[in-house]
């Protein structure tokens, strides 16, 4: 609505770029064809409050009427015609744009929030669903400015977009006023056209690449602080203070050469895009001179019509800087375009993904159907299957994404019902398989998939009766599983609310039975409050073992069908430890159990080992068979 000389950031923050993951290479025409399909593609998956929007567009086109009628009122004050009706109507006319200037802001600005919400929401959710070997190949931290900063950019770029729309329609409209006033200077004037189109591609360019630099600066410095803020502890316990001030300074050093940048651009666009009104009313001044002086023109023609151009130029400039602010947009949302574009697991049946994902199907019973008639159909059995049975690994091969084999050709069968204990030195693959069985990962080759049937502990392999995991919806899979790993994190809030994160609800004191029964069970300690002791953020007022206890109480309390302890008690005293192993093999009529330790007895009271040795298996059955036949089981158990 109003006339500047440069698009700025949306309100307060610090858009921009990012990588270039999903890009790709070619020339440089195709690579500007596929940062538009990015930038489309964004907003088609994205909730638009479009009814503000239409609101937004349909004010400017009123206001661009106005704008063209208040200079015809102009021309006729400026040619003392001073009547009441036509200082009224100016009077009038110039308050009515005032207050059209006032909407059209107060909307735009509540539809840009309302767009970055959803944006956010949009980002944080698709996030949520990449698989995690896509996370850990980044740095997690890295996703943060994608969903904080990246997205501020969404509801900027559809506002710049209605005011561009009105201002081609109020463009329009004050250049056929000028062409009717004079066609022959107006003439002159589509001389410049070239002049113009080379300012709006130019200025468009360096807003691209300006705001695609600050956005890069502004993430590498969040990445930084992200990650190093969280781990303050190590920072002091090592006494890095000086080398993490250092790396802090050099952080932030990126920053600000980024926001040179961005304030040099800003140096150089402004005056480009005035040099096309400030050389019309120089082309204005040289023909229409001449024009006055063959009689062509009145005396007054050039006041007139610069009245009249200073409409068009204020609507050409619109025309420039909104572009300038679409393209700066596209180098903004450039990061969550490229996280929109990795592909994402299926979580449940019924979601459809990632258009490039393979859709996960529904699964055969794996047990009992628990409500299923014998007429029921394949969808409705599987929605009521329990995901229970034998856990089989059948051939499974994983690879990291450099190429190191963490397991390798991996047979085995997990017996449903017992305590199965993984053994292996370090890097054998324990904690991999663990995550492949969960399908935190999935396999590089070969099947994870579940049996019916009693446990028989035989370490008999294969996959002929057994149904693959990934046939089964994720969200159903992974309800059937408890974890809890040797280092856990512990969330800022209650005891409570740590023992139920995930299970959704909001009963988190100790009056919610089951949760009481969790934590008693995983030996909770007795705090002050109980379950509503408040803890900090990554557990700094809690001890290790007492974590460890607080995450095997959340494994516990969403009563899982297999639960999955990565050196869960590692931390804990030994006694405690014994205690809390012999409360879960005595409920083992309700879980199967999957545990990766170092502890010697553990092994020896288990149902079942595995022996791991450089990603392969190197035995595998009862402790005694595995005693005979395992030369690292020997040394370990001894």
């Amino acid at each position: 609505m109003t006339t500047t000389a440069i698009a700025t950031l949306p309100g307060n923050a610090v858009p921009g770029g990012g990588n270039a993951t999903g890009i790709g290479n070619g020339n440089e025409r195709a690579k500007r064809r596929g940062l538009w399909r990015q930038f489309l593609t964004f907003y088609r998956t994205l909730r638009i409050p479009w009814w503000l929007y239409a609101i937004s567009f349909v004010i400017g086109i009123v206001y661009g009427d106005l704008t063209v009628r208040v200079s015809s009122y102009s021309v006729q004050l400026y040619n003392g015609k001073l009547g009441n009706g036509i200082i009224i109507g100016y009077v009038a006319l110039t308050v009515g744009n005032s207050i059209l200037a006032l909407a059209q802001g107060m909307t735009s600005a509540y539809a840009e929030q309302r767009t970055t919400r959803n944006a956010r929401n949009l980002v944080w959710g698709r996030i949520l669903r990449l698989p995690l070997r896509v996370i850990e190949q980044d740095n997690p931290s890295s996703y943060v400015s994608g969903v904080t900063t990246s997205v501020t950019w969404a509801g900027y770029a559809i506002t710049s977009t209605i005011t561009l729309a009105s201002s081609l329609y109020a463009f329009g409209k004050a250049f056929i006023v000028l062409f009717q006033y004079n066609a022959r200077l107006t003439g002159f004037l589509l001389l410049l056209v070239p002049v113009f189109i080379l300012l709006f591609v130019l200025g468009g360019r360096l807003f691209f690449a300006a705001a695609k630099r600050y956005y890069d600066g502004t993430k590498a410095t969040t990445e930084f602080f992200s990650e190093h803020l969280a781990n303050i502890r190590y920072v002091k316990a090592q006494n890095a203070v000086r080398d993490e001030t250092a790396q802090g300074d050099a952080a932030i050093d990126v920053k600000y050469r980024a926001g040179l940048f961005m304030g040099l651009i800003y140096a150089v666009i402004v005056p480009i895009n005035t040099l096309y009104g400030t050389i019309s009313s120089i082309a204005v001044a040289v023909f229409g001179s001449g024009m006055i002086r063959r009689r062509e023109l009145p005396h007054d023609g050039i006041n007139v019509f610069s009245t009249y151009l200073g409409n068009v130029n204020t609507q050409l400039q619109q025309i420039v800087v909104q572009y300038q602010a679409i393209k700066g947009a596209q180098g903004g949302l450039e990061h969550s375009g490229d996280i929109m574009s990795l592909p994402v697991e299926t979580i449940g049946t019924g979601e459809s993904g990632d258009e490039d994902a393979s859709a996960v199907g529904n699964a055969a019973p794996i047990v009992t159907p628990n409500a299923a008639t014998p007429d029921a159909s394949a969808d409705e059995t599987s929605a009521t299957a329990t995901v229970d049975g034998d856990l089989v690994v059948d051939d499974v091969t994983y690879a990291y994404p450099d190429g190191r084999l963490a397991l390798r050709d991996v047979s085995l069968v997990i017996p449903h019902g017992k305590r199965t204990v993984i053994v292996g030195g370090n890097g054998a693959g324990k904690s991999t398989l663990l995550k492949l069985l969960l399908r935190l990962y999935e396999p590089t080759s070969g099947l994870i998939g579940l049996r019916d049937g009693k446990a028989d502990a035989t370490g008999e392999t294969g996959s002929s009766a057994a149904v693959p995991a990934a046939d089964i919806a994720l969200d159903r899979y992974r309800a059937a599983f408890g974890y809890a790993p040797q280092h856990p994190y512990i969330f800022a809030g209650t005891v409570g609310q740590n023992l139920a994160y995930g299970l959704g609800g909001n009963k988190t004191t100790d009056a919610d039975e089951p949760l009481r029964q969790a934590a008693d069970l995983s030996r909770v300690p007795a705090f002050p409050d109980g379950l509503d002791t408040m803890l900090n953020e990554g557990g700094s007022n809690v001890s290790g073992g007492e974590a460890q206890r607080i995450a095997l109480g959340r494994a516990v309390a969403g009563a899982p069908r297999f639960l999955l302890l990565d050196e869960a008690t590692s931390a804990v005293d030994h006694e405690t430890a014994a205690r809390i192993l012999s409360d879960l093999d005595a409920r083992k009529d309700r879980w199967t159990i999957v545990q990766v330790t170092h502890d010697p007895s553990q092994a020896r009271s288990a149902d079942y080992v595995v022996v791991l040795n450089g990603g392969t298996v190197e035995a595998a059955g009862a402790p005694d068979e595995v005693a005979r036949t395992s030369p690292y089981y020997r040394r370990f158990a001894a």
